[in-house]
């Protein structure tokens, strides 16, 4: 389980932490010189203006990378952790009924990423200098 958490961590890391260097790569840089102007510290040209325009503008990918980590996580049952898809192979492997677990994991999948998205779109249209 150490071995999954580990990789799937790495590989969400690697993800994320591009989407946020796009994101604060994006921020124009005149406003940056604006806010040195008026004599902002650096923390506060970031916590003010750097942080809250790359955030609105990688949300969408954070969110889609959540969605994706999430889908993922069914690949920790090839380690022998038991989790949706491990349970759902078990259950089909003693009822032999096949089609009705998996469709049934997939269910459980298709509502757990559409609230996961839901969410993400309610986070989203609640930001602050969004465009709805």
């Amino acid at each position: 389980i150490v071995a999954a958490i580990i990789g799937l961590s790495l590989c969400t890391a690697a993800y994320q932490a591009e989407n946020l260097r796009g994101g604060f790569s994006s921020v124009p840089a005149g406003l940056v010189e604006s806010a040195e102007m008026v004599g902002m510290t650096p923390v506060q040209i970031f916590r003010r203006i750097k942080a809250p325009i790359a955030l609105r503008l990688t949300f969408p990918a954070l969110v889609n990378e959540a969605i994706l980590i999430l889908k993922a996580s069914s690949l920790v049952s090839v380690v022998g952790v038991i989790e949706l898809t491990r349970m759902a192979q078990d259950l089909a492997g003693s009822t032999f009924l096949p089609l009705e677990i998996f469709a049934s994991a997939g269910l459980i999948y298709l509502v757990i990423n559409w609230i996961v998205a839901l969410a993400g779109a309610l986070i989203e249209r609640s930001l602050p200098g969004v465009p709805r």
